[in-house]
């Protein structure tokens, strides 16, 4: 019932999310700036880190695209995975869990987790993009390691192995007895 849940929730903020792109709602984002350089307001400067949150109020397509592109490809595919699990979860709540269908389905699910990797590396990509078109001197992004994705898809695999091993072992007791 929670990965129902919680496959709504991110549905509903995936949809939200897409309905504000597509009537150009401002897209609120960070920059990075030269933390040395002077700025045009008294007393005011960057951090350490040179990151600045940005408003664009009225966003071209371009920058609605991009803004796109570092969600959407991880909302996606979380959106996948949560909707493979669910169907899994039902199928073994209602049939014998240990057969070679949720063994497919657990390396399907990992596979799809293993994609984030590239997921992140195209929403890295987008932001470089994106921060071209609000500081064209000074482009950056910021790409986090995919360890999460990779943590899920290795477990997913896992468990598909210790699954599969024990239906291995079911088949081989039924052929002794």
């Amino acid at each position: 019932m929670l990965v129902l849940i919680v496959l709504v929730g991110t549905s509903l903020a995936t949809a939200i999310g897409v309905w504000q792109l597509i009537v150009a709602a401002p897209i609120h984002t960070t920059v990075f700036v030269d933390a040395d350089a002077a700025w045009p307001v008294e007393g005011v400067s960057a951090d350490q880190s040179g990151e600045v949150g940005v408003e664009i109020r009225s966003p071209t397509g371009r920058q609605r695209l991009l803004y796109g592109l570092t969600k959407a490809p991880t909302a996606f595919l979380l959106l996948a995975v949560l909707a493979m699990l669910a169907a899994l979860l039902r199928r073994a709540r209602r049939t014998d869990p240990f057969t070679p269908h949720t063994v497919r389905s657990l390396r399907l699910m990992g596979a799809a987790l293993a994609t984030g990797v590239v997921a992140v590396a195209v929403q890295g990509a987008a932001q470089l993009l994106l921060s071209e078109t609000i500081t064209p001197k000074r482009i950056a992004a910021v790409m986090d390691v995919p360890f999460g994705w990779l943590l899920g898809g290795f477990v997913c695999f896992a468990i598909a192995e210790v699954i599969n091993r024990g239906c291995a072992m079911r088949d081989e007791l039924a052929t002794v007895i």
